[in-house]
């Protein structure tokens, strides 16, 4: 999955139908893009840059210091076995997966996780896929979160359940 989210960065050169065959070959990278597994402690996180962290709090301590020191209003419940969407709303579903972007310390956080490994793998493949989508809907909210639901038995087959914007005033 870390390929595919490093590749979002990666531009062909344009006109390449006119271009010789070695300049098609050609890739522009208009980001710096590092995959890194999850560190031990929050410490360890880097410090610059957007962050974008997969899966639980617990099994990503990334994760875990994007809903402390971010306050988060998307968290996941006790034993992971919830997720707790603004308006003291639940996601038991083990179907359902979330997206979110948190605007804090003058950097963007995403994090894409479910209830499960399968969750986890839909969300990050969601984000992954829809990031152009993404910034053209919520470019003026620094803030949101996606719920998504997993149709049949493929990770990549998703729909929206709830979509809006984050408040980050607002306590979980």
């Amino acid at each position: 999955m870390g390929a595919l989210l490093k590749s979002l960065f990666f531009a062909t050169v344009p006109g390449g139908a006119v271009q010789p065959n070695w300049v098609k070959a050609l890739l522009l990278v208009n980001a710096d893009v590092q995959v890194h597994p999850s560190p031990d402690s929050a410490e360890q996180i880097d410090p610059d840059g957007a962050v974008v962290s997969l899966g639980s709090p617990g099994y990503n301590s990334v994760s875990a210091a994007i809903e402390a020191n971010c306050k988060s209003p998307v968290r996941f419940g006790p034993n992971n076995s919830t997720i707790q969407l603004p308006g003291n709303l639940a996601v038991t579903n083990p179907r359902q997966c979330v997206v979110v972007r948190l605007h804090s310390g003058g950097r963007f956080w995403f994090y894409a996780a479910g209830l499960g490994e399968g969750g986890t793998a839909a969300a990050a493949y969601y984000l992954a896929k829809s990031w152009k989508r993404l910034d053209r809907v919520h470019r003026a909210s620094p803030s949101f979160f996606i719920v998504l639901e997993i149709s049949g038995n493929d990770y990549r087959n998703t729909r929206i359940i709830s979509e809006g914007a984050l408040d980050m005033f607002t306590t979980a």
